[in-house]
């Protein structure tokens, strides 16, 4: 912030200069001179000296006066509001409080507040998985156009599911309507060159792999859509790529996941703004499993720009969509029991405050119906700590972390392999993904995971029998 100084500081330090019999001045002051002096703000009288018989005599010899260097004005200081960090310790549920005594009594009193990765080491975690897992995009380099032919080739990658599918009330889902459903991509439109819009999501939406509202189910199913793919949460930015033929949907680039979203859940942004959601400065994470923004749900793990603090609340920019798809924005009050400053530490503490947060969350298909499931279960944990995983299991069993292959594993070997454990790690068995808690008082082995469509975020026993194709710890 510009402070200005006061003409009667100015006076008063140019007095004391005079006073002293000091000529030079800092850079500062000799400003502040020249600019009293040209503003009339220094009135000075001249004596009258009496007259005498001139005197001849041969002027000393002198030194022409030195010039007066110029100097920048110094850039005034810019004041950032930033957030208290909370010095209390965060309330935990009872079940983690459960699992946090545990681990201290087997890694000694306070190990679960020890700090396993620093922000800076979470962000070379992160830039190591982007580099090295396919799926995973640095959403912030985002290109001024891309290969529209290439484009159009990933749209029409996507394949309906084979045989009868049905929508959600059971009606079938005929050649008619998956017609005008392909029609709906509008890849005449593409152009050799495609450009990208930045964007930045505005309501939690699902992604699917058409540009539809319908789910494919199999019949009496109603949990498994086909073309089902993850759901974005708000203040995500996206590349949005294309737009559907009647301008309903939009096809997006996020960072772990490309595909169809509503075009009512996203709004067109400039460049400064995206860039502002993909690594804002000052912003809190939501740490709750849902926080009320008004008319908004936010989701764990959702990041917004932070303007402000009360004794209870949090100030967040929240992003809108005007009528138009541009992009606004309103200020809301977050409880701080649901935020926090930044990211949270990465500790044990944490971890298992945020896996039990979830418990009880209903089960949701690829975020379906407000839901999550076992790999987005895993993803919103990580994300309140800072960590971008992978959306899938199949690129999480080998890019999220330090990667155990545990093909061929007897239940000695698995047994001996989760005891040795002591940071937060994964747990892989075909088409599923589980976060181990640890070895329970009674010796056996403990899990917390999404399971399947129609239960619930819920603890389990490990069975040692189970085929376990990885075990990823994410240190």
């Amino acid at each position: 912030m510009l402070r200005p100084i006061a003409p009667a500081g100015r006076l008063k330090t140019l007095a004391l200069l005079l006073l002293a019999g000091v000529l030079s001045f800092s850079s500062c002051n000799a400003l502040e001179l020249r600019e009293a002096d040209e503003s009339g703000w220094i009135e000075t009288e001249t004596a009258e000296v009496p007259e005498t018989d001139p005197v001849p005599a041969e002027a000393p010899e002198t030194e022409p006066p030195a010039e007066e260097e110029e100097t920048e004005p110094e850039e005034p200081e810019t004041e950032f509001f930033r957030p208290e960090i909370p010095t209390e310790e965060r309330e935990v549920s009872s079940d983690a409080a459960q699992w946090i005594e545990r681990y201290d009594a087997v890694f000694g009193a306070g190990a679960s507040d020890r700090v396993i990765l620093t922000d800076g080491e979470i962000a070379d975690y992160n830039r190591r998985m982007t580099e090295n897992c396919p799926t995973l995009t640095d959403i912030a380099a985002i290109p001024d156009s891309v290969d529209g032919e290439e484009l159009k080739n990933r749209i029409a990658s996507y394949a309906f599911p084979q045989g009868d599918k049905f929508d959600r009330g059971g009606s079938r889902i005929d050649d008619e309507m998956r017609a005008a459903i392909l029609l709906n991509r509008n890849l005449e439109a593409l152009d050799d060159e495609a450009a990208v819009t930045p964007g930045v999501v505005t309501a939690r939406c699902d992604m699917r792999s058409f540009p539809t509202s319908l789910g494919f189910y199999e019949s009496g199913d109603t949990f498994y859509s086909r073309i089902q793919q993850t759901e974005l949460i708000v203040g995500m930015p996206v590349w949005i790529l294309h737009r559907s033929a009647d301008g309903s949907f939009l096809y997006v680039q996020s960072y772990y996941y490309e595909g169809w979203i509503t075009s009512s859940a996203a709004a067109v942004c400039d460049r400064d703004t995206f860039l502002a959601f993909c690594d804002p400065e000052v912003f809190v994470t939501v740490t709750a499993p849902k926080a009320d923004a008004g008319h908004t749900t936010l989701d764990m793990g959702v990041r917004l720009p932070c303007v402000g603090e009360t004794d209870d609340s949090y100030t967040a920019v929240l992003p809108m969509r005007e009528a138009g798809g541009s992009f606004t924005s309103i200020e809301v009050n977050l409880p701080k029991s649901d935020a926090y400053p930044g990211t949270l530490p990465y500790t044990m503490r944490n971890y298992f405050a945020q896996a039990f947060a979830y418990l009880g969350t209903q089960y949701g298909w690829g975020g379906a119906d407000g839901g999550i499931d076992c790999s987005g279960f895993v993803c919103a944990v990580f994300r309140t700590f800072g960590v971008m995983l992978p959306r899938d299991t199949r690129e999480q069993k080998d890019y999220a972390g330090e990667v155990t292959y545990t093909e061929g594993y007897g239940p000695e070997d698995k047994d001996a392999l989760l005891s040795s454990l002591s940071s937060p790690a994964a747990l892989f068995s075909p088409g599923h993904v589980m976060l181990y808690l640890g070895k329970g008082w009674d010796g056996s082995h403990y899990v917390i995971h999404a399971p399947k469509g129609g239960d619930y975020v819920k603890v389990a026993v490990f069975d040692i029998n189970r085929q376990l194709t990885s075990v990823v710890t994410l240190k």
